[in-house]
């Protein structure tokens, strides 16, 4: 199953033209190679952009966003109810906020975010919802697999290995991530948003 905010985002990501072919890793502060999925996504993606450390910044993950396929990106985040655009990941330099994706010329065709429920959303008047996945969507993005509540570090890592096991076999976002989470209760938190 697939989540869109809308059936018009659902449209647009079903009628978006196809991404680059890069594929772009990213970790952000406070976390083990091991939960950031590093080793083993290395042999499902070993010609992946690599950002982590000191190189992991703002500026050098928006450009590396740019034109990607797929955008992994393990970091830890925060949802920001007050003002949804201003959810932010935390890279090396400082964190990445929703409204700055806003600036890709060309958006990832697919992100997964695997961090601490930013799925999460808030609804405005009118039924708008606004959040770090929405912004993406909003943004151009197809797809987005995210958490909608807190997910163990653990879990978290095991389910994306899974999952991006399966799309890089060819399998659709949507039915890889269902038999990622299917294995484990705590890896249920995830869902995909957009068009998978």
């Amino acid at each position: 199953m697939v989540v869109a905010p809308s059936a018009t985002a659902w449209l647009a990501a079903e009628r978006s033209g196809p991404a680059g072919s890069r594929v772009v890793m990213a970790r952000g502060p406070l976390l083990t190679e091991e939960i950031a999925e590093e080793g083993p996504l290395r042999t499902t993606y070993p010609d992946a952009v690599r950002l982590r450390g000191p190189d992991a910044t703002v500026a050098a993950v928006l450009s590396a966003l740019d034109g990607a396929s797929v955008a992994h990106l393990a970091a830890h985040g925060a949802h920001e109810p007050s003002n949804a655009l201003f959810s932010r990941l935390e890279l090396a330099d400082s964190p990445l906020f929703a409204h700055e994706l806003s600036g890709l010329r060309q958006p990832p065709g697919q992100v997964v975010l695997a961090a601490c429920e930013l799925a999460m959303h808030h609804i405005r008047p009118g039924d708008e919802a606004l959040g770090f996945a929405g912004a993406l969507l909003a943004g151009g993005v197809r797809t987005v697999v995210a958490a909608v509540t807190r997910v163990g570090d653990l879990a978290a890592a095991n389910a994306m290995v899974e999952y991006h096991a399966q799309v890089a076999g060819g399998i659709r976002p949507a039915v890889a991530l269902a038999h990622a989470v299917a294995t484990d209760p705590f890896r249920r938190p995830f869902i995909c948003l957009g068009a998978g």
